[in-house]
């Protein structure tokens, strides 16, 4: 996943993240049975230029760093591949498609070179996808947008809560971790669950309009305070964060509005480090959060949501076992 800014029309800086969808996995370790899987994440900063190929194709190249962490394993106290935190080069290079003046269907290609230092074999990443591009419209547009009939809240106030008591499958299944039948890892790989559990998580939320679309798409920031109790020790931890909210608009109709929203990278101060004995990292850590609901009612005046969040420091450094927070239900009041 990559987010940008078009510096020039063909000049760009990106920053993202990648890591596969199923960890690397050794099975058999030693000859006695073990099962054991290696995770590796590269967060990236680039800059990428564009060369017009045709009228609504272009071809790119891009170059820049990257910041490699690897989570090896040990058997009985002894390392068999070991952790490693390291900078890396980062280049790739790719083929977009116009579709329209916002989407593009983009084939890319990004690679990272081996470290023999850290033992640590190339990586490439192959990928097909679309890309999104938000662009600048005049004030008269704006202001046609502001006045036509689809609903963009500009506040949003919302209470959550959350109790593990219905467990963690929706947690598992966008994760890619939930078990069903043969399946270990079954569901969609676009979130991430945690060592450490929450038992109880109670958030308030503040959510404000930066950018919206005509009519299916805003860009939001946000501000909250999550308590939550951990399960094993029935640790009481705070969490402060801010962060940004991608709202997409699926279903618009006279009575509601139905929505997904989709946030990640929210800078967050936990009052508490290695929560339940777990290496769950520094306090300073991001929130991530994902969730389906509706606007109602006269006005669009309340919000209903079912909601998900992961605190991790986004696998920055080797210490990041990660916390789950159960099933969010929420309510909420827009003005």
């Amino acid at each position: 996943m990559l987010l940008g800014h078009k510096i020039t029309d063909y000049f760009s800086v990106q920053f993202g993240t990648m890591r596969p969808a199923a960890w690397f996995k050794y099975d058999n370790v030693n000859n006695i049975g073990y099962d054991r899987s290696v995770w590796i994440n590269a967060w990236s900063l680039s800059l990428k230029k564009d060369f017009k190929l045709a009228e609504k194709t272009s071809f790119y190249v891009e170059s820049g760093i990257a910041n490699v962490t690897r989570f090896g394993f040990s058997i009985d106290d002894q390392v068999i591949y070991e952790d490693a935190h390291f900078a890396s080069l980062l280049y790739g290079f790719g083929v977009q498609h116009w579709l329209s003046d916002k989407w593009r269907l983009s084939l890319n290609g990004t690679f990272l070179p081996k470290s023999a230092k850290h033992n640590q074999p190339s990586i490439s990443q192959a990928s097909l996808g679309f890309e999104y591009h938000l662009k600048q419209v005049d004030d008269k547009t704006a202001d046609d947008y502001a006045k036509n009939e689809y609903f963009f809240p500009n506040n949003i106030l919302q209470l959550s809560y959350g109790t593990s008591a219905i467990g963690f499958g929706v947690n598992r299944f966008f994760g890619m971790s939930l078990k069903v039948g043969n399946f270990e890892s079954f569901g969609i790989p676009i979130f991430w669950v945690g060592e450490a559990k929450a038992t109880n998580a109670f958030s308030i939320t503040y959510q404000g309009l930066i950018y919206r679309s005509e009519k299916i798409f805003s860009l939001d920031w946000g501000a909250s305070v999550t308590a939550f109790q951990s399960s094993l020790n029935h640790e009481n931890v705070f969490a402060f964060s801010i962060f940004p909210v991608l709202l997409f608009y699926l279903l618009r109709r006279n009575g509601y509005d139905f929505y997904t929203n989709y946030s990640i990278i929210g800078p967050t101060l936990l009052t508490k480090s290695d929560i339940d004995g777990l290496e769950t990292g520094p306090k300073v850590i991001f929130q991530d959060t994902m969730g389906f609901g509706v606007f109602f009612g006269k006005n669009r005046k309340y919000n209903a949501e079912l909601r998900i969040m992961h605190y991790s420091n986004g696998n920055i450094f080797t210490r990041n076992d990660g916390v789950a927070i159960p099933l969010q239900f929420t309510l909420g009041k827009t003005f």
